[in-house]
Parts: structure tokens; C-alpha cells; sequence
């Protein structure tokens, strides 16, 4: 292991501790608006069930007191979450860029080169960046606008389903967790794309040509598929470091007076590595079709955008790389 993986592991391992505590504190933020929202809903589930098949027609929830103070509450309270949820994301903004900006230096400089700090105007520059992406994503109206189609969605459900006095309850709970999840996968995406962002930015500022994607390949549970084939691929200092949601690959500068930091590309490493971990990162079909030579690795790497316009990238699925899904054949009878 070089130095240089020790860095990124060990970078990678403080934007882990740091997006876990923030996950924490919005999950906590979160779990009250259930909490809260729990005696309305069970209300509501007594009287659907009460109702019979007359809950079935839509109009009845929509004419019901109890249904309307269910969203109006909800929608109320996931503002509360989305504005919560905003703050400290930009809180984090300001850290991650303030790591990335001290840790892009620190890679230039174990590489043997000279690395100059990026200045105040520079720093202002990536925290406003970060910051435009959060009041396009605003929370505080697209929460609440979800959570009433999670209330809609779980009344409507219980109420054709006949699914009884819980079923309501656990059908809202399951659609937040949902929300949640989504929310939780966004704090992560913001923790380490101002990181990466900054980082550019200095390799940048102190003449570096070329960067050179670094993915987790160390973790005991692999990268993706689509993340091992990008690992050790070499990208020009102007291209964005396009990935797909939670990614927590990182970049490392590529000098002319050094040999590239990563020494062995991902479908190298993978081709190395046991059956428990292919199967582990491709699944049975892929893996399949990987050890019969019907497809490379570095076929999975496809394109793709962001909701936001930005460059991403993602895995291909069988259906676009015109592969049959291989399925286990069943034991005789």
C-alpha cells in the first residue's frame, strides 16, 4: 500500500465518521415527525376501518377532518425537517471544503510536488457551488410536498386493500422510511462532492494536467461494479468527477514527476480477486456472464445526468448491455 492510498483511505474514513454523526441527526430529527404523527394516524386507521368499503372511494378521505389535519400536519412538520436538513448541509459545505482544499495539498505534496493554498475568494467560490445545488434541491418545499403523497398514497392503499386499523400506520412509516433513505443517500452526495470539488480545484490551481480516479477497492465490502472499472482510469483536470448517488470514490493527482498513484486499474484488481467477491459486487447473472467472456468489466460504465444537469455515471443493467438474466436451475422433483 502507498502512501498515497494511505491518505485517501484515511480521508475517506474522516467524511465516513462525519456523514455517519450527520445521519444520525437527521435520522433523530426525522423519527419525531412519526412520533408525532402517530396518534392522528391511528385515529384515521380506526375510523377507515370503521368506514368499511366507503373508505375505498378517494373522495371520502379527501372529505375527512381527520385525513386533512394528517397531511396539514405532515406537511408542516417535513418542512421543519427540510429546513433543518438545510442547515446542516451547509454547515457541511463548509467542511468538506475546507478538508478538501488542505487535503488536495497534502496529496500534491507526498507526490514530491509544490502545492500553493487555494485563497479566500477561491474557497467562497466551491462553498457557493455547494450552496446552489442545496436552494435548487429546497427541501423545505419538496419535503412536505412528498410526505402528503406518502399520507395520499398509504390512506388509499389501506382503504382498498381493507389491510385494517395498523395498516395505515405502517404503510406511512414505510413510505417515510423511504424518504428518509433518499434524504440520508443526498447528505452523502453533499459530504463528499464539495470534497472532491475542492480538491479539483487545488490540483488545479497548482498546474496538475490530470487526475486519476481512486474507488474504495479496500473496503471489506466492495465498490460497485461500475466504481472497480473506473478505479486507476485517468481524467483531464478540466472533467468534472462524474459518479452516481453516494459515491464515495475519491480523486488523486497525476504529476509528470511521479508514476500515477494508482498502479493497478479496477478490472485488473477484479480479475484478482476470489468468486465470493465477484459475486459479491456483479450478482449471479453478471458474474456469469463476466466468467464466460460475454462481458468486461469496463462495459458497465455508462453515462448519465443528475436531476440537476450535472455529468454523472452509472452502472449498465443486463437489459442495456443485451445480456439474459441467468437464473438458478431448480432441483428436480
Amino acid at each position: 500500500m502507498t502512501r498515497i492510498d494511505d491518505l485517501v483511505y484515511a480521508a475517506r474514513a474522516a467524511i465516513i465518521e462525519r456523514e455517519q454523526r450527520e445521519a444520525a441527526v437527521l435520522a433523530e430529527r426525522y423519527a419525531r415527525l412519526a412520533t408525532q404523527m402517530t396518534d392522528t394516524t391511528a385515529r384515521l386507521a380506526a375510523e377507515i376501518a370503521a368506514a368499511g368499503p366507503a373508505a375505498a372511494d378517494p373522495a371520502w378521505l379527501d372529505q375527512h377532518a381527520l385525513y386533512a389535519q394528517l397531511v396539514r400536519g405532515t406537511s408542516y412538520q417535513m418542512a421543519q425537517v427540510g429546513r433543518f436538513a438545510t442547515t446542516r448541509l451547509a454547515a457541511q459545505h463548509q467542511a468538506m471544503v475546507g478538508q478538501g482544499a488542505r487535503d488536495g495539498q497534502t496529496l500534491i505534496r507526498t507526490l514530491g510536488g509544490e502545492a500553493q493554498a487555494l485563497d479566500a475568494e477561491a474557497v467562497r467560490a466551491q462553498v457557493a457551488v455547494a450552496q446552489q445545488r442545496l436552494t435548487a434541491y429546497d427541501l423545505a418545499r419538496t419535503l412536505p410536498e412528498v410526505a402528503a403523497q406518502v399520507v395520499r398514497t398509504a390512506a388509499a392503499k389501506v382503504a382498498l386493500l381493507g389491510l385494517g386499523v395498523n395498516g395505515i400506520a405502517a404503510k406511512v412509516k414505510e413510505g417515510f422510511g423511504g424518504v428518509l433513505t433518499k434524504l440520508l443517500f443526498l447528505s452523502r452526495s453533499e459530504m463528499v462532492t464539495p470534497y472532491r470539488d475542492t480538491t479539483l480545484a487545488v490540483f488545479a490551481r497548482n498546474g496538475v494536467a490530470s487526475w486519476q480516479w481512486h474507488a474504495e477497492i479496500e473496503r471489506q465490502h466492495a465498490p460497485c461494479g461500475m466504481c472497480i472499472a473506473m478505479h486507476g482510469r485517468v481524467h483531464p483536470i478540466a472533467e468534472p468527477f462524474a459518479t452516481h448517488h453516494g459515491c464515495r470514490c475519491l480523486p488523486v493527482p497525476v504529476l509528470p514527476s511521479a508514476p500515477p498513484p494508482v498502479s493497478v486499474g479496477g478490472a485488473a484488481w477484479f480479475a484478482q480477486q476470489d468468486a465470493t467477491v465477484q459475486l459479491q459486487v456483479l450478482g449471479r447473472s453478471k458474474m456469469a456472464h463476466y466468467q464466460s467472456g460475454a462481458m468486461a468489466l469496463d462495459a458497465l460504465v455508462s453515462d448519465d445526468v443528475l436531476p440537476d444537469g450535472r455529468r454523472a455515471r452509472r452502472e449498465m443493467s443486463l437489459m442495456e448491455l443485451g445480456l439474459e438474466r441467468v437464473r438458478t436451475p431448480r432441483p428436480p422433483a
